[in-house]
């Protein structure tokens, strides 16, 4: 996590699961999740895509612009 999320959500889980946190100072050691446990959660969640079909259902879905085309004088 990065600073600022990290202190608002440590302070939330002090308050509401003091009992959580040893474990995640242990996990959140940098910014990002060590890849030993967001390849597992990587996994289940694929698992459940599997089972459970979830699709893009935003109504206004962006694309990146074209690409520019050369302009030609003649």
């Amino acid at each position: 996590m990065r600073p600022g999320t990290r202190e608002y959500f440590f302070d939330f889980l002090k308050e509401e699961y003091p009992h959580l946190i040893k474990t995640y100072e242990s996990i959140f050691l940098s910014s990002y999740l060590p890849k030993r446990i967001s390849g597992k959660i990587h996994e289940k969640v694929s698992g459940f895509r599997k089972i459970f079909p979830v699709y893009d259902q935003r109504v206004i879905k962006l694309k990146p612009p074209e690409k520019p085309s050369q302009l030609s004088f003649f």
